[in-house]
């Protein structure tokens, strides 16, 4: 090393430690939810749909249908309530234009 590069030499900081411990990973837990009541006259069966839901820090967060959906979690509320109702509030949201079309039965006049 030359003199004046010892001059120069601007001394390395030190690396922080971590603030806070990583969020261990949630646990999953799997639901079953009616979203749709079935309709007899038209033929509709309803629907049911499969989702899992985890508590994340004061959060719930439910997985349907390879899409993420949160909502605030209150300290006195259930997680598996709160859960289903943003599941269904969620669906009730979405479009029907894919949906099946149900055609009223044919009858003999």
């Amino acid at each position: 090393m030359k003199p004046w590069q010892k001059r120069f030499r601007v001394p390395r900081a030190e690396k922080p430690e971590p603030i806070a411990e990583p969020l261990p990973a949630p646990e999953w837990r799997k639901m079953i939810l009616q979203v749709a009541s079935p309709n007899e006259e038209m033929g509709d069966p309803g629907t049911v749909v499969e989702a899992q839901y985890a508590r994340v820090r004061s959060e719930v967060h439910v997985e349907y249908d390879g899409r993420l959906f949160r909502a605030p979690l209150g300290p006195d509320d259930d997680l598996g309530a709160a859960a289903r109702k943003l599941l269904r509030d969620k669906w009730r949201g979405r479009s029907s234009f894919y949906d099946e079309i149900y055609y009223p039965p044919r009858t003999l006049v």
